[in-house]
């Protein structure tokens, strides 16, 4: 499959599959070819994304770890393959990683935390449109 075809499939199965580590690994597979850097160009800004992955990544923490402070989201490196609404991107965590991928038109996507409080990486589907009451759900791989 070319990058396009793989940008599609992996939005198919962001909305179908259950287990969260295919559509994670099938992410990184994607980003393992050269070509999505090639045809991506970084943004220095985009309006409130940083507030809202700050906002998802707090809800997250409070609720995988409860009494724990919530890690400040640093150094947010955002990409946008071109002539496409994919936009992918990492940041630090206090001394942990995150990486996150999304769809700008459904506001879809995912998040990978890997937190320095635990060996885990956790992942969540995301929205990065408003609701009423977001309910994430949670996976772990170690």
């Amino acid at each position: 499959m070319n990058l396009t075809q793989n940008i599609h499939h992996l939005e198919k199965i962001l909305n179908k599959e259950s287990d969260f580590s295919v559509i994670m690994n099938f992410f990184m597979d994607i980003t393992d070819d050269p070509s999505i850097l090639a045809q991506s160009e970084r943004l220095e800004k985009h309006p409130n994304l940083p507030e809202i992955l700050q906002e998802i990544v707090s809800t997250i923490f409070i609720q995988l770890f409860p009494g724990t402070n919530p890690p400040k989201m640093s150094e947010l490196y955002l990409l946008q393959v071109a002539n496409t609404d994919f936009y992918h991107g990492c940041m630090r965590l206090g001394n942990g990683l995150g990486n996150f991928f999304f769809y700008e038109k459904s506001g879809l996507g995912m998040i990978g935390l890997a937190p320095d409080i635990t060996k885990d990486t956790w992942f969540s589907r995301i929205s990065l449109k408003p609701h009423e009451q977001a309910i994430p759900a949670f996976a772990s791989m170690n």
